[in-house]
């Protein structure tokens, strides 16, 4: 019996070694400071409109390679579609640059979500945070994207993707 335990805790240290670890806080910027302004900023690059956003949802993970932002964002005025947005910063005093987006509604299909949520997912873990962390319920919105595919494969279910896995 203690053959079995000892086997069974020696089996658990090693799958404990291969699980990534997912340390520090996600967090949120108060308005009006620097980090803040500066994630605002790297999602106003090459826009020449310079939009002014009301941010529903800001989720920030500093790891070691970078710092990785999401956020969920609309122009003041209505000027264009609102969205969610990934942004990356690596390095100290680097603009922060926009790397992922689901804007509009509705143009394309369920399969391409689930790749470009997907994408993010892997993206959140290579900085080092849970993709439930910065996104509670990707998983669960992936898993519904790869079924109605099956189900339904010409389905439009998602909005306008740019960047991910399209980089």
């Amino acid at each position: 019996m203690r053959k079995i335990a000892a086997r069974g805790l020696a089996l658990a240290a090693a799958f404990l070694l291969t699980v990534p670890v997912f340390a520090g806080p996600v967090y949120t910027p108060a308005a009006g400071t620097p980090q803040r302004k500066a994630i605002l900023d790297g999602l106003r690059a090459g826009n020449e409109l310079k939009l002014r956003y009301l941010v529903d949802t800001l989720n920030v993970f500093d790891g070691k390679s970078g710092s990785v932002a999401y956020l969920i964002a609309a122009p003041a005025k209505g000027e264009i579609d609102g969205g969610t947005y990934i942004l990356t910063r690596t390095g100290k005093g680097k603009a922060w640059k926009l790397v992922w987006a689901d804007t509009g509604g509705g143009s394309n299909t369920c399969a391409a979500g689930a790749v470009h949520y997907r994408w993010a997912m892997g993206l959140f873990r290579r900085f080092g945070v849970a993709p439930e962390k910065m996104i509670p319920g990707i998983t669960e919105q992936v898993k519904t994207f790869e079924a109605t595919a099956k189900a339904e494969p010409d389905m439009m279910c998602t909005g306008d993707l740019g960047g991910g896995a399209e980089q």
